[in-house]
């Protein structure tokens, strides 16, 4: 006779999986989470419409070699009259990176790097053929934008040079997405698991709930298929929506369960017979609260509005609103129910 495996040793295995998804992220994020960054300090000095500054130079260390992309940045308040560059050099001398710029803010494209030192040089050039030379020496193109119109104006200004060589930030923000998933669906398993009543741990609906559940798939359905096709009609009429493609979908995927999972409460069709309903109300409110949280932190780094549009870090702000708003029909089925019995 083959032995069932009870509840308690499902929650001890999903807890084993749990710590080895968390330890298999922590790996990678040792792997790849991090960058080597390297900042100046430089007084750029013009009299008399000549600049007084020579090349600067420091070293910068890949640890690992891999994919990065480099990130060049100097953005004074006010603009010297100079425009500054830069060249990034390997161990063989080989130029791997260049920009110019009066103010630069540049992410270089994905390219591999070995492991060792490179050569970071700046220099501070004075006048338009000076620019257009060094431009031409280094095979850096022509001059992209408006041409700087401010060379030879005197005076002091303190410029920040900063560079960082990263690991792409859309490949780590996607794996960590994953992980996220992952974490999160063991997670919502154990405390699942946590819920039921009894030794079963699979949930226990009679025919009648088995009926209204499928009625809420198809409602969940039809939201998810209606709301897709709005946001196609505003993408064929080129009306910008104030919000990220990826939230879109999430809002989009969010609203249909939302549907779904509230006509089941609402028909007594969501909870299962063998199913603690207080242990996952309580639930709900605690995955709200920590959303609520996190969304905090985003907004703090300005994950949540990017570019006058809602960007992913508000994802946590949508899940937040969408458990409370569970809880909110719960309590309102709770009222009529309670009404009903009085009357």
């Amino acid at each position: 006779m083959k032995k069932k495996i009870t509840k308690t040793q499902r929650i001890i295995a999903d807890v084993v999986l749990l710590l080895l998804v968390i330890a298999l992220w922590v790996l990678y994020m040792v792997r790849n989470g991090g960058e080597t960054s390297t900042a100046m300090l430089q007084t750029v000095v013009v009299e008399d419409g000549v600049c007084k500054n020579i090349p600067i130079e420091n070293n910068i260390a890949v640890m690992r070699s891999g994919q990065y992309v480099i990130n060049a940045k100097w953005w004074p308040e006010e603009e010297p009259g100079v425009v500054s560059a830069l060249i990034i050099t390997n161990e063989k001398g080989e130029q791997i990176f260049g920009c110019t710029g009066n103010k630069v803010d540049i992410v270089s494209t994905k390219m591999k790097l070995a492991a060792g030192k490179y050569n970071m040089k700046f220099y501070f050039l004075g006048s338009e053929e000076e620019t257009d030379k060094f431009a031409s020496e280094h095979d850096l193109g022509p001059v992209k934008g408006e041409r700087f119109q401010g060379y030879g104006k005197d005076g002091q200004w303190t410029v920040n040079y900063s560079v960082k060589i990263q690991h792409p930030i859309k490949q780590i923000v996607f794996v960590c997405m994953m992980f996220g998933l992952a974490i999160g669906m063991v997670m919502a398993r154990i405390m699942v698991l946590a819920t039921k009543k009894g030794p079963k741990t699979t949930a226990q609906y009679d025919e009648r709930q088995i009926v209204v559940r499928g009625t809420a798939y198809k409602y969940g359905f039809f939201t998810a298929l209606f709301f897709s096709i709005i946001i196609a009609l505003l993408e064929f009429a080129e009306i910008e929506v104030p919000a990220q493609t990826g939230i879109l979908i999430a809002i989009g995927t969010v609203l249909s369960i939302f549907v779904m999972v509230a006509y089941n409460i609402w028909y007594d069709g969501y909870f299962a017979l063998n199913e603690n309903r207080k242990a996952l109300i309580i639930l709900f409110a605690i995955i709200g609260f920590i959303n609520i949280i996190i969304g905090i932190n985003n907004v703090s780094l300005g994950n949540v509005i990017r570019d006058g549009k809602l960007a992913m870090g508000s994802l946590n702000f949508i899940c937040a609103i969408f458990m409370y708003m569970v809880l909110a029909v719960i309590g309102l089925k709770s009222l009529v129910e309670k009404r009903e019995d009085a009357e």
